[in-house]
């Protein structure tokens, strides 16, 4: 909803108000007396809310991994349809009338979307036909552990989702040890089942890792097996030291000697990343390490609410840049961090310090990856925000 007060706008999201300043969504805890509200379509020319949104269907899942970070969210929940399209419609009314021609929906979780596999086609169906008549060219992605055991499911992604990226952890028990069913069947050979079939229907599918102790031998030998069947793109994430349920982190000096490895023996033949090259192809998102803390991204929950923090599923106040990290040759790059981890950490889970475990990876990378000139920019860059 927005709302106008002395010429000035502002936006209502998850009970919180936002103006914007200097260009930059600013957060205040009460609107200013004598506001008025105006139209719930009405978009301001620069307002920064985005055309990219996440959609958690469900937050119930077929799995119980390890490290889960939704697990103490887990619960039945009913996927509100008419919530969520009433919502899209709004965001796409605005998308037309900045004249932007891409909308990107990603169905994700929390949850497992492809159990609310019904909803996920009503809902696809209602942006198409939107899009086709704003004129909007439509991009649908999913996120799944593909755990379903329909082939229509199959081919409805095959036909419909441009870019399917499915969580998986290894080859045979590699998977099982850390992603493991709540059933007791084998999740990694129903997986392993529909990549096949999906990638035998023309389907772009991906494969994303969260490495950790248990599972860190196996990742090149499920790079080299599906890279064969015809998977292109290898997303990996380290497991950090937690205290979610069980301490999962790898060494860190394991997990970059062997990605690196992976990375130059398929240079020029698959895309291997990380959260370090992901950041750098977000070059655009000045100031922020993702697109939810630059307001980039907007979070659709199953009941229709919104959040700008798909993990957390909530939205949280951007924090300051540590003073640890001020005068880091990476912060250019990295942006200090992902708040949402940091705010874990100063929650008790162990890595509190910028200098630790993901931090330390992530300079490992960026000194036996950059170029010396690059480094020296980083620095003049870093040094330039700091005076700022």
């Amino acid at each position: 909803m927005w709302y106008k007060s002395d010429d000035n706008l502002y936006f209502e999201c998850c009970g919180k108000y936002y103006t914007e300043k200097s260009k930059r969504w600013k957060y205040i805890d009460v609107l200013p007396e004598k506001s008025m509200i105006i139209n719930d379509l009405y978009m301001p020319n620069k307002c920064n809310i985005t055309n990219s949104v996440y959609i958690v269907l469900t937050n119930e899942c077929n799995l119980n991994c390890l490290y889960c970070y939704a697990y103490s969210n887990r619960k039945k929940d009913i996927t509100d349809e008419s919530a969520i399209k009433s919502l899209l419609g709004k965001l796409l009314m605005r998308v037309a009338y900045e004249k932007q021609k891409v909308f990107k929906v990603y169905f994700c979780g929390g949850g497992e979307p492809t159990i609310r596999i019904q909803s996920m086609i009503n809902i696809s169906n209602f942006v198409k036909k939107c899009c086709d008549l704003l004129g909007i060219d439509l991009h649908l992605y999913l996120i799944t552990n593909a755990q379903w055991d329909n082939d229509e499911v199959t081919e409805w992604i095959a036909n419909n989702i441009e870019r399917t990226a499915v969580s998986l952890d290894g080859i045979g028990h590699y998977n099982n040890i850390q992603r493991c069913r709540s059933d007791g069947i084998d999740g990694y050979m129903v997986a392993d089942k529909n990549i096949s079939k999906l990638l035998s229907l023309n389907a772009n599918v991906s494969i994303r890792s969260t490495v950790t102790s248990y599972n860190i031998d196996g990742i090149k030998g499920m790079v080299d097996y599906y890279s064969q069947k015809g998977v292109k793109l290898f997303h990996f994430e380290p497991s950090y030291p937690s205290n979610i349920r069980c301490p999962l982190n790898c060494s860190e000096d394991r997990f970059v000697n062997d990605y690196l490895l992976i990375k130059r023996e398929n240079a020029g033949k698959l895309k291997i990343r990380c959260s370090l090259d992901v950041i750098d192809e977000q070059a655009s998102l000045i100031r922020y390490c993702c697109g939810f803390q630059a307001n980039k991204c907007l979070a659709i929950l199953p009941d229709g609410t919104t959040c700008n923090c798909i993990e957390m599923q909530n939205s949280i106040k951007h924090n300051p840049i540590a003073k640890e990290c001020l005068n880091c040759v990476v912060m250019p790059r990295c942006r200090g961090g992902c708040e949402r981890k940091m705010l874990k950490a100063e929650n008790g889970n162990g890595f509190s310090n910028p200098s630790q475990f993901l931090c330390r990876i992530t300079k490992n990378l960026y000194y036996r990856q950059a170029k010396p000139s690059e480094i020296i920019k980083s620095l003049i860059v870093s040094s330039e925000e700091k005076v700022l």
